[in-house]
């Protein structure tokens, strides 16, 4: 079977997946969301690696996930005091990536950091915000 075999096929099946997921279940949609977060920004991460950079993945791809997961917070049965959690998600996830560092010893600690944080906010606002407008169009 041919490489654009594969890929018809592929598409043929996942095209109306995805369709039924986005229009009928608001949770699969965030699932679907934070999938395609996760596989974003582990390819950006690949390709900092590409330029020489050490970005650290099992902590981006976790603020990553937050990030998204922040969008649906209206939806989620969780009640939180404050009305946006997104401050909190990244003051914590500097904190970690920041000590993180403290123990990798990689020189140039600072771009690490930076590249990890901008990776996961890069993405995670990206596909929160879709989720976000999501939200808007099929809850009113």
């Amino acid at each position: 079977m041919s490489n654009l075999t594969q890929r018809i096929l592929v598409a043929v099946v996942g095209i109306p997946v995805v369709v039924y997921i986005i229009l009928s279940r608001p949770y699969g949609f965030l699932g679907l969301g934070i999938i395609f977060a996760l596989l974003a920004v582990y390819e950006f991460y690949n390709l900092a690696k590409a330029k020489g950079f050490v970005p650290q993945i099992g902590v981006g791809m976790a603020l990553t996930a937050l990030i998204v997961l922040s969008f649906a917070r209206l939806r989620l049965p969780i009640h939180l005091e404050t009305t946006d959690v997104l401050p909190l998600i990244l003051i914590a996830g500097t904190i970690a990536c920041l000590t993180a560092e403290l123990f990798k010893g990689f020189p140039n600690p600072i771009a690490q950091v930076s590249v990890t944080l901008a990776g996961a906010l890069y993405v995670g606002r990206g596909l929160g915000g879709l989720y976000g407008v999501h939200e808007c169009f099929y809850t009113h």
